[in-house]
């Protein structure tokens, strides 16, 4: 088979149903460790696979058209964590070679290398796995095509739309950077997908904004100072029909 139409399939020690997404089931203490110095991008990917018990597929060819400054990566440090680290290792260093994973069938635990630049990249975003706000907050480092709904509380969606773009548009083209931001028939809803670790400051920022306004806060204070205008009102009457009669 011709290497520009090899699909290298970086398999790593389970079946397809063994264990969780992230290899909860792997021997205790089993840390992914890779060492400091040179290291190519798919021998990185088939360490990775190993140690998450993941299919990665990855094309061969387009690794090496596609990838950013080559494919070998350089480590001044060497990489020693657990199963999360590793994911959150391995996607971080593949985006700096313009490079994503994306999810094929995540409860089968299948992957795939794609290239950020290359025609499928849009294909990739566009099936990203729908999350909720908590699932990806707990893993904010991931980088991943993700996607989800966030319910409002005291701000309209649209305002919050428009507010969030300038933050999270694309830049120089690149998808790994960009967020698409939506909204539903519903003014408290919110529709986000992109880049896990971007999605998730994201919902960090909505939440820092997603607070009570000013009328919110102290609805008693405006009746308040309705009551006391009525009142003043009274006596500025009183005072003038006080001065007609002198």
């Amino acid at each position: 088979m011709p290497t520009n139409a090899r699909i290298l399939s970086l398999l790593l020690a389970a079946t397809l149903s063994a264990g969780p997404a992230l290899a909860q089931d792997e021997p205790a203490g089993k840390r992914f460790v890779v060492p400091a110095g040179n290291v190519e991008l798919l021998e990185l990917v088939n360490q990775a696979a190993e140690h998450l018990r993941w299919n990665i597929l990855a094309n061969e060819a387009e690794v090496q058209n596609q990838a950013i400054g080559g494919t070998m990566l350089t480590l001044q440090r060497g990489i020693d964590t657990d199963s999360a680290g590793c994911a959150d290792a391995l996607t971080a260093l593949l985006s700096t070679k313009g490079f994503i994973l994306s999810a094929m069938n995540e409860s089968q635990h299948l992957y795939e290398l794609i290239a950020v630049s290359g025609p499928r990249a849009r294909i990739a975003f566009e099936s990203a796995p729908l999350k909720t706000t908590e699932q990806i907050l707990s893993r904010r480092n991931l980088r991943m095509p993700v996607a989800t709904v966030v319910q409002l509380k005291h701000i309209d969606a649209m305002i919050a739309t428009n507010s969030l773009r300038p933050f999270f548009a694309q830049i120089g083209g690149s998808n790994m950077q960009g967020l698409i931001i939506g909204t539903s028939s519903s003014k408290s809803t919110l529709l986000i997908s992109g880049m896990q670790n971007r999605v998730a400051s994201a919902i960090l920022m909505i939440r820092e904004s997603d607070v009570p306004q000013p009328e919110e806060v102290t609805p008693h204070l405006a009746q308040k100072v309705e009551s006391l205008e009525a009142r003043l009102r009274k006596i500025e009457q009183a005072l003038a029909q006080l001065a007609r009669m002198r």
